[in-house]
């Protein structure tokens, strides 16, 4: 009778291990390859999405005087009265942005007086008298200063163009783990 018991322990742990294996080497890589199919199928998507623009005449007039070759990616709030200069959704942008060195945001428009947020930290507010009535609130400028997007205010826009910012600004370059061993042969 204990023989009995563990030869049915024995099938049981070996059923176990067959069990195990199956998710070790079909389950797991089958389940990692979706999530990263679907990741590449979004970027592609995205990517598709932030095409090279071109703006009429007057839009670009109106943004030249501020947009400098620095290498960084830019979001330009235009002045406009549907989106009535909602720093807010600024802040909020500039909050979930993780590479600040290489982005910016530049807010068009007339003195904001005490509404701005002194914690937007990307933010470059830049006064200009002249009325804007194109039909455009944000624009996205890549690090070329290429448009990639534009923006009409609604109230899911933060989330649009934070999706838009991660495909945009570039990843920097981290720095490499050094050990002893290559520190002594510089």
């Amino acid at each position: 009778m204990q023989e009995e018991t563990k030869s049915s322990g024995n099938k049981a742990r070996s059923y176990f291990n067959i069990i195990a294996l199956i998710v070790v080497l079909v389950i797991a890589p089958l389940v990692s390859w979706i999530y990263l199919k679907k990741g590449v199928e979004y970027r592609m998507a995205a990517l598709e999405t932030l095409t090279p623009k071109t703006l009429d005449k007057k839009t670009l007039d109106y943004i030249a005087p501020f947009v400098i070759a620095d290498g960084q990616a830019k979001l330009i709030q235009l002045p406009s009265k549907k989106s009535n200069q909602d720093y807010e959704l600024l802040f909020e942008i500039d909050d979930r942005i993780i590479e600040k060195p290489l982005f910016e945001i530049i807010a068009i428009g007339d003195d904001p007086g005490n509404s701005l947020p002194e914690k937007i930290n990307n933010l470059s507010f830049q006064q200009k008298k002249l009325e804007y009535a194109g039909p455009h609130d944000y624009i996205l400028l890549d690090t070329g200063n290429v448009v990639r997007a534009t923006y009409t205010y609604h109230k899911d826009i933060a989330k649009e163009i934070i999706r838009h910012l991660s495909i945009v600004i570039p990843m920097q370059k981290k720095k490499s783990i050094k050990l002893e061993r290559q520190k002594k042969e510089e």
